[in-house]
């Protein structure tokens, strides 16, 4: 439903010409800083984002059926420029995720309104209620990610555990799944975070 209504507001709002820009942190495993780069693209240069990423998922008419999916790049245009909040930064997860998962925290801070939104793939896998335990294997013609969710809470299940328990929310439910340690990364593509207020 995000990826539905945030796609056509973009469509319908977007000028051609205005420069947005938005934040994107770069990880860096060799480096003991990480970049923050600003990106500046212009509406023009965003949708065609847009048309380029809902391609990858091969649906027929998609544009006529409203199926317009979201990049990480158009949603941090949508919660700095729409929704207006304090902060929103974009970040691969292509590391190990636990050095991800603590960079985010220490962006978050002690917020008081903090939100993170996953890109996610095999979205199946998040909803079927059993532990995953196996890595995701995309092929080469799969999307980058297939869904956003709501991350509510993420945490290891016990201080000795092998697995996370992931709260999320998604299509209007509340869901828990646990995955393993070693395989979350696989599910997760990228993520966006910050805080709505001070």
């Amino acid at each position: 439903m995000l990826d539905f209504m945030m796609g056509h507001y973009l469509i319908a709002s977007l000028d051609a010409n205005t420069q947005f820009s938005g934040h994107i942190l770069q990880c860096q495993e060799d480096k003991f800083r990480d970049s923050l780069i600003t990106q500046r693209q212009t509406g023009t240069e965003i949708i065609r984002g847009q048309r380029e990423f809902s391609n990858t998922f091969n649906i027929a008419n998609w544009e006529r059926l409203g199926h317009f999916a979201l990049t990480k790049e158009a949603l941090v245009y949508l919660m700095n420029s729409v929704i207006k909040t304090k902060l929103a930064l974009a970040m691969d997860t292509n590391q190990t995720f636990l050095r991800t998962w603590v960079r985010v925290q220490a962006a978050l801070g002690n917020a008081n309104t903090p939100y993170i939104l996953a890109g996610i793939r095999k979205t199946s896998a998040w909803t079927k209620g059993t532990a995953v335990d196996v890595a995701h294997v995309p092929k080469n013609t799969d999307p980058a990610f297939e869904h956003w969710v709501v991350i509510r809470s993420l945490k290891a299940a016990s201080d000795d555990s092998d697995y996370y328990d992931v709260e999320f929310w998604t299509w209007q439910r509340d869901y828990t799944v646990k995955f393993k340690k070693s395989v979350i990364s696989s599910y997760l593509a990228c993520l966006v975070y910050g805080f709505l207020e001070d």
